[in-house]
C-alpha cells in the first residue's frame, strides 16, 4: 500500500505540515471573500500529497470533511491531535484502523487524493509539479552484478538515515537508526523535531511477522500488519521493507573503486547516479536531486552509503533550503548485533 510516493511524503510530513497549516489558515482567515464555509481548502489532486484545512464546524465528521473534495477523492489523511501530539489517521473505507474521526474549525491534515479523482478547483493555490526530466540510460561497457538491498547479502549490519531542511526559517530534523539480523529482525528508532523542539519519538522491533511498537507510552506487541508498524519501517533502512520500492540498479557506467565504511566499495557521483539507482518515482515531483555520491560494495552491488542534497523545482509555493540525506550501512556482519523482543 505503501507507494514511494507515499514514503518520501512520511519523511517529510512532520516539516513540512507544520508550516503548510499555519500558512493556508492565514489565507483563509485573510480571504473571507473568497473562503467557502463548510469545505476542505486545497484538497489534494490525483494521486498527490496536499495539505488541506477544513473551513466549516468544529467537530465534523472526517468524511462528511473531506467529501467536499469530491466522492471518494481522499483516500488517507494524517493529522496531530493537539493535546497528545501524535499522529491521527484515516483510511477511505478501514473504520477499523482510522483514529482520525472528527474535524476542527481550520484544522489541517496531510490528504492523498484518490489515483482515479477527478482534479477539483480550491480556494488556495495548490502544487503545480514541474516533471523531472527522465534520463536517457548510459550503455553499460560490460556486465554488472544485479545489485539489491544490503539485508539480501549481510547477516548483520547497523544502518542510519539523516535528512534536515529548513522552510520559511524553521529548522526541521529527521532520524532513524537501528540493527538488522538475518533473515528477517530489525530494530529502528525514529526522531523528528522543528526547531529544536521533538516532533516524533517512536521505537520499533520486528522478528518475523511479529512486531513491537514504542510511541512513549511503552511497549505494544502487534503484528508486521500493523500499518503504524509498515510506516515505521519504511522511514528505516536497517529494515527489508525500506527498500522494497526503490529500483536498486547499479549506475551506467564506472566508479571510483573506495573504501568506504569499511567496505571495499564503488564511488559513483552524479544526480544520474541516485536516480538509477533509487529509481525515479522515489524522488517527488517538487523536488530534484542537486548532488549524489553513492557507494555500492565491490562485491554484490549492495549499497554502503548514499549521501545527496535535495532542492525544490522551480514554482513551488514554500521557499526550502536545500534538503541533505545520507543513509549509512556500517558493522557489517558484526556478529555481536542482535535483535532481540523487548
Amino acid at each position: 500500500m505503501l507507494s514511494q510516493a507515499r514514503k518520501l511524503a512520511v519523511l517529510f510530513v512532520a516539516a513540512v505540515v507544520a508550516v503548510g497549516v499555519i500558512d493556508l489558515v492565514w489565507a483563509a482567515a485573510t480571504s473571507p471573500s473568497e473562503a467557502q464555509q463548510g469545505a476542505m481548502h486545497n484538497c489534494p489532486q490525483p494521486s498527490k500529497w496536499a495539505i488541506a484545512v477544513w473551513d466549516g464546524d468544529d467537530g465534523t465528521d472526517v468524511e462528511q470533511a473531506l467529501v467536499t473534495c469530491g466522492e471518494g477523492a481522499v483516500v488517507v489523511a494524517y493529522g496531530i491531535d493537539p493535546n497528545t501530539q501524535e499522529w491521527l489517521r484515516y483510511f477511505a473505507g478501514r473504520p477499523d484502523i482510522s483514529n482520525l474521526i472528527t474535524l476542527d474549525e481550520m484544522q489541517g491534515v496531510m490528504a492523498l487524493g484518490s489515483a482515479g479523482a477527478p482534479s477539483t478547483p480550491t480556494a488556495s493555490a495548490t502544487l503545480t509539479p514541474t516533471p523531472s526530466p527522465v534520463p536517457t540510460p548510459s550503455p553499460t561497457p560490460s556486465p554488472t552484478p544485479d545489485g539489491g538491498p544490503p539485508t539480501a547479502f549481510l547477516a548483520t549490519f547497523h544502518a542510519a538515515l539523516d535528512m534536515s531542511m529548513e522552510v520559511e526559517g524553521l529548522e526541521m530534523d529527521l532520524a532513524t537508526e537501528g540493527d538488522f539480523e538475518a533473515p528477517a529482525s530489525c530494530s529502528c528508532d525514529i526522531s523528528a523535531s522543528m526547531a529544536g523542539i521533538p516532533l516524533l519519538e517512536e521505537r520499533v522491533i520486528v522478528i518475523g511477522n511479529e512486531a513491537w511498537v514504542d510511541t512513549g507510552d511503552g511497549w505494544r506487541e502487534t503484528t508486521t500488519s500493523d500499518l503504524e508498524v509498515a510506516e515505521a519501517l519504511s522511514m528505516c533502512p536497517a529494515c527489508p521493507s525500506f527498500w522494497e520500492e526503490c529500483a536498486l540498479e547499479p549506475p551506467p557506467g564506472p566508479g571510483e573503486h573506495e573504501t568506504k565504511n569499511d567496505v571495499p566499495a564503488i564511488h559513483y557521483t552524479g544526480a544520474e547516479s541516485c536516480e538509477t539507482f533509487l529509481g525515479l518515482v522515489w524522488i517527488p515531483e517538487e523536488l530534484a536531486i542537486e548532488t549524489c555520491d553513492l557507494w555500492l560494495a565491490e562485491d554484490d552491488y549492495w549499497p554502503v552509503c548514499l549521501e545527496m542534497e535535495l532542492s525544490q523545482t522551480p514554482g513551488e509555493v514554500y521557499e526550502w533550503s536545500s534538503i541533505p540525506i545520507s543513509i549509512d550501512i556500517t558493522r557489517v556482519n558484526d556478529p555481536t548485533i542482535q535483535v532481540n523482543a523487548p
